[in-house]
């Protein structure tokens, strides 16, 4: 199961409380239409879709969908701030 580190479990906090769906929403996982590059399509919502694979981590949920949730299954997701209060998600492999 994907693992999210205390930075990103920041990063999601801010960003659902900025977009004002904190304990309901979430950070929405995809896979990207160009999936031979390995990108993802991240968005914040207000709640899984019934398909979606839920990781919940302290203030942090993510919502992975099918695809998504297999790649990243034993991946660790970080996150690192930007400037203007943007967010910089990566995938790292778990220890």
């Amino acid at each position: 199961m994907l693992d999210i580190d205390d930075t990103a479990v920041a990063a999601i906090a801010t960003l659902t409380g900025d977009a004002g769906v904190v304990g309901r929403g979430g950070l929405r996982i995809g896979l990207a239409v160009d999936r031979a590059r390995g990108r993802f399509d991240l968005a914040v919502v207000g709640a899984p879709r019934p398909e979606e694979v839920v990781v919940d981590v302290g203030a942090a949920r993510v919502f992975l969908d099918g695809g998504a949730a297999e790649l990243l299954g034993d991946k660790v997701l970080a996150a690192q701030e930007k400037r203007g209060g943007r967010f910089h998600f990566s995938v790292h492999p778990q220890p």
